[in-house]
């Protein structure tokens, strides 16, 4: 019997949109995925063709908008946007440097979720690294402010090599935890962007286990929306196995459509000017993601059908090929023993975490859990 990912016509509603509402950004970040600049590019959408684009993925069945960078708030329009969209029955989610916000002029009722970028504890590490003076002791002032008014905040580490060197990702979580802050996001370094195209930033395996081991032994509580992380330690919680291209899908500054923000030169199309519906059941480039098989090391794995190669963006950066092993598997099928295959559980309602994979530290209280990686 085939599966649904087997059929050229893909049945299930893309419930989240990644959205990249401006490419300007105030800061200059060595590692930012999206290339982002001091100023806009001179092709993206004006508000009314925004307004004409959330129409267009509504009847695609999103549920949710994840904005992302470029820096959504320089975008004077950017609220009356947001706006639009709950006005549409959308939820929304954003993430912010928080560097320079009016903070009080902002309804952060608006969004669900809020994730804030912080990368070093240092904050003379953390500007060099954005580019930008003030950026840590900005992302903090942002922080404090929205967790006195109740509203969920998540910070946002970025993992280049750099950033899980001595004791920087400790006293990240030291800062969070006495910050009153609800989840730290630990996101993968990808090699597109601003950063090397080579992938030397990128965490080798085993740098990137003993990122899964340290959080997991040292936190109260994980969310994990990583597929590998999923596979390889059964024992953590998963919500989701990679949504991008199968419950998600990602819009540039200018409408471009593509699978996720970390395939951004994979243009599907656009979503103002083309048949939206039709991209997503049909397009050629996301059935081929949608019925990737097993390259190299993933051939008989008995995880396969868990993690499918974990994050397929970073394996086709790495590769060229939908399929390959996840740059960053630990696993050896030749030398280990292998991880007991599992059906990931589908998250009860979209929300900011539907969205791409990563690992999520609950910093609310909870039972610790062991971790299970080998």
């Amino acid at each position: 019997m085939s599966s649904p990912e087997d059929n050229a016509s893909w049945s299930f509603p893309c419930t989240v949109a990644g959205v990249t509402f401006t490419n300007e950004c105030n800061q200059h970040c060595a590692h930012c995925h999206n290339n982002s600049r001091r100023s806009p590019a001179t092709d993206e959408l004006l508000l009314n063709q925004w307004v004409d684009v959330a129409m267009r993925l509504a009847s695609i069945g999103v549920e949710f908008v994840s904005f992302g960078g470029g820096e959504s708030f320089v975008r004077p329009d950017f609220l009356e946007f947001v706006a639009a969209l709950r006005s549409i029955g959308m939820r929304t989610g954003v993430i912010t440097n928080g560097f320079c916000l009016d903070l009080g002029g902002v309804d952060w009722q608006l969004f669900e979720t809020v994730s804030v970028s912080v990368d070093y504890a240092d904050p003379d590490l953390n500007d060099k690294w954005r580019h930008c003076s003030g950026a840590f002791d900005e992302a903090l002032r942002t922080i404090r402010h929205l967790v006195s008014i109740g509203v969920e905040v998540e910070v946002f580490t970025t993992l280049p090599r750099d950033t899980v060197v001595g004791d920087n990702l400790a006293r990240i979580r030291r800062i969070l935890v006495e910050e009153g802050v609800s989840y730290w996001k630990l996101n993968r370094y990808r090699a597109i962007g601003r950063g090397p195209a080579s992938g030397s930033w990128g965490l080798s395996p085993q740098e990137f286990f003993n990122v899964v081991q340290w959080v997991s032994q040292g936190s109260n509580g994980l969310v994990i929306t990583d597929p590998l992380i999923a596979a390889l330690c059964p024992k953590l919680p998963a919500i989701h196995a990679c949504s991008c291209g199968s419950s998600s899908i990602r819009v540039g500054a200018n409408g471009d459509l593509s699978p996720c923000t970390f395939l951004g030169n994979m243009v599907l199309g656009n979503a103002l000017c083309d048949d939206l519906p039709a991209i997503w059941k049909s397009h050629p480039l996301l059935h081929e993601i949608r019925s990737r098989s097993p390259v190299g090391k993933c051939k008989g794995c008995v995880v396969w059908d868990t993690c499918r190669g974990g994050c397929y963006a970073s394996a086709y950066l790495e590769h060229s090929v939908f399929g390959a092993p996840d740059p960053q598997c630990w696993h050896n099928p030749e030398t280990q023993a292998s991880a007991s295959a599992r059906q990931l559980p589908v998250e009860g309602g979209t929300t900011m975490r539907s969205y791409s994979c990563n690992l999520y530290v609950d910093l609310h209280p909870q039972p610790r859990v062991p971790i299970d990686g080998r």
